[in-house]
């Protein structure tokens, strides 16, 4: 009996397990035909959704005008600036760039001021064609580069109005990004001002140098006639630093009302106080007459700070040395003129000189520099000439055989 009890309950076990068993596999087999009728249902294709573009950052800050949609335009909402945004023709480009250079952009990135930047810059040299670089750290400032610039008007000699054209401020415009300030060029009236300012804050740099330090000056003054009748005068000032260095400074460059001695030694004295240079060490001029009455002047006022009482203040070797030069050339005046009427004839005309140019060519020669002419205020002019013409002595030769003329 209990046998029979035993094997019942193992047959009823198993039919209960068939019977899940069966249940499981129906749900799978209508899983699968679920799945299977979806996919071969004849659904047609659901149409395709158009990608989302993403929307400018620009539009937070500008608000599109209502208007003709063919030619749409947007204005700042900081301050009633507007642009054109069409989207083909302009884009976003012009809003972004505002967006840099705003002032009143409020969420506008400022950079440090004190940042500095890793650049190579070339290592000043004595050497002539040293272009050696060393890394060194500087900051970036809009004052530096306004300074730079009238530096390089006054250095090169460049005319106020050169700031002014076209292609310069192309050229400013490619140098600056988005990671510096745009450097805005001056006209040419503020450069003008600067360069004015330059020389101020400079004199007084120099002037103080000649109270503070007492340097012993050594001063060179000129005076000269110009094509239009106009009387200038010259004074410059040569000392030595605590450094050791040699250094020259045009003190004045001023009209004068003539060549006279008295006016002359006024107009030194007069800018002599105005630099405070109290010692003064010599005085060099040409040997004119006017300049010994201006030098006479000059030990009068000047009784302190001078050396031996003022008896070697007064110098005039360089005019001396032309004269004795002169002296010397008149010996051989002949062959200079010969010289001098080979060096006029070969320049006195194009086609001569590119004659001229042929036969050292012909000859190999290398040296690149051609002949020069004399200049008569120039003693070392003469020099010049001469060194030059033996140089090209076959060349001559050549052209006094082949161009008899």
């Amino acid at each position: 009996m209990a046998s029979m009890d035993m094997e019942f309950d193992r047959t009823a076990t198993e039919a209960s397990k068939n019977e899940r068993d069966a249940k499981g596999t129906d749900a799978n087999t209508n899983i699968i035909n679920v799945d299977s009728a979806n996919e071969t249902s004849d659904v047609p294709n659901p149409p395709k959704r158009r990608k989302t573009v993403k929307k400018s950052m620009v539009w937070d800050h500008f608000d599109k005008l209502k208007g003709d949609p063919n030619d749409p335009h947007a204005q700042f909402k900081y301050y009633g600036v507007i642009y054109t945004c069409h989207s083909k023709r302009n884009g976003t480009r012009t809003m972004k760039n505002h967006l840099k250079n705003c002032k009143k952009y409020p969420y506008q990135k400022k950079r440090d001021p004190t940042q500095m930047t890793l650049s190579f810059k070339t290592k000043a040299k004595d050497n002539v064609g040293d272009n050696r670089s060393q890394l060194v750290c500087e900051s970036y400032s809009l004052e530096s580069c306004r300074e730079a610039l009238v530096e390089m008007v006054i250095v090169d000699e460049f005319p106020f109005k050169f700031v002014e054209g076209k292609g310069f401020k192309k050229f400013v415009d490619r140098l600056t990004c988005a990671s510096q300030p745009r450097f805005v060029v001056p006209s040419r009236f503020i450069v003008a001002r600067d360069v004015l300012k330059l020389y101020v804050n400079e004199k007084k740099r120099l002037k103080d140098m000649f109270v503070n330090r007492k340097y012993r000056v050594s001063l060179t003054m000129d005076c000269w006639t110009s094509g239009q009748n106009i009387n200038y005068m010259v004074l410059t000032a040569h000392f030595i630093d605590s450094d050791w260095r040699l250094h020259k400074r045009i003190l004045s460059f001023i009209l004068i009302k003539n060549h006279k001695g008295d006016i002359i030694g006024k107009t030194i004295e007069k800018n002599l106080k105005d630099w405070g240079i109290e010692r003064v060490m010599t005085l060099t001029v040409d040997n004119a007459s006017s300049n010994d009455t201006a030098i006479a002047y000059l030990l009068k006022r000047f009784t302190k700070g001078l050396l031996f009482g003022g008896e070697f203040l007064h110098v005039c070797c360089a005019h001396i040395l032309n004269l004795i030069v002169c002296d010397a050339f008149k010996e051989h005046n002949d062959c200079i003129e010969r010289i001098r009427y080979a060096v006029r004839f070969i320049r006195s005309s194009p086609a001569h000189f590119l004659k001229f140019k042929k036969y050292t060519e012909i000859e190999k020669f290398s040296c690149k520099s051609y002949v020069c002419l004399d200049v008569p205020t120039r003693w070392n002019s003469i020099y010049l000439m001469l060194d030059a013409t033996l140089k090209f002595e076959k060349a001559f030769d050549r052209l006094e055989d082949e161009d008899a003329s």
